[in-house]
């Protein structure tokens, strides 16, 4: 691996490392249908049916295992959409597809984990989190000691210990360590802000800039001061109140 200097046997398997650890995505990525996987075994099996299948597309040659499988696969040729939302009446070519639209679109009731209180959008959200949860965390960091519940999620996790950014802005230079932070920063050129609060349509680049604004709206002053009571929106304004109000209260903070 160019990034992590990790040696792998063959190509297959370390293109679903670079995937996995470096992209953050599912690691298996089919060359056929676009179809993604998490497993490399099921990945693997998964080209399989491409290659040894008796079943044969005449449009495109590609072969299945199964008939089954090559009935879907028609289907997509023919962009048939069989499988209809009861509640919009969209219509999508597999019933997987629906089922996303369905837990993302038309579910708006959060759902909470009852280990952490934590909540999530859509009950598949809330599956993931809870395999991760029900996990014992017996791989551990030596540098932070935190604990983790797989040996790849805690080689993910000493990436960040370590100086590599391999995202860099084509513009100004600025290197990032993950993928996310560099489309965040590309919003400064672009000058995009996707995240609209609904209150005075006033926009921002990050869903937690949007997130603090919110307060002026609601009223709620979270930040507190412990020497006069008085409250503020952002602890920054909270830090410029001790420094004016209390100079000695902030000498024994420092």
């Amino acid at each position: 691996c160019h990034i992590c200097d990790k040696t792998t046997s063959t190509i297959k398997t370390q293109q679903f490392h670079y995937r996995s650890v470096h992209l953050k995505k599912d690691g298996g990525l089919c060359s056929v249908c676009q179809k993604t996987f998490r497993s490399y075994t099921a990945w693997r099996n998964h080209e399989r049916l491409h290659k040894e299948g008796k079943y044969i597309c005449d449009l495109c040659g590609n072969k299945f295992l199964f008939r089954s499988i090559i009935k879907a696969h028609m289907a997509e040729h023919a962009n048939v959409r069989e499988n209809i939302c009861h509640i919009c009446g969209k219509a999508f070519k597999r019933a997987s597809y629906l089922k996303v639209h369905f837990n993302t679109v038309h579910i708006k009731e959060p759902v909470k984990c009852t280990h952490c209180n934590k909540t999530f959008k859509s009950p598949a959200s809330l599956k993931d989190h809870l395999k991760y949860v029900n996990k014992e965390k017996k791989f551990q960091c030596d540098i932070c000691f935190k604990y983790f519940a797989s040996e790849l999620s805690l080689k993910k996790h000493k990436f960040w210990h370590t100086e590599m950014r391999p995202f860099s802005c084509k513009d100004c230079g600025i290197k990032y360590k993950a993928k996310s932070y560099l489309k965040i920063h590309m919003r400064k050129h672009t000058g995009q802000r996707p995240y609209t609060c609904d209150q005075c349509d006033k926009c921002f680049p990050t869903s937690m800039q949007l997130k603090r604004h919110k307060i002026v709206h609601t009223g709620e002053r979270p930040h507190k001061c412990k020497n006069c009571n008085q409250s503020f929106y952002y602890k920054k304004q909270l830090l410029r109140h001790i420094s004016l109000k209390h100079k000695e209260a902030k000498l024994e903070i420092n």
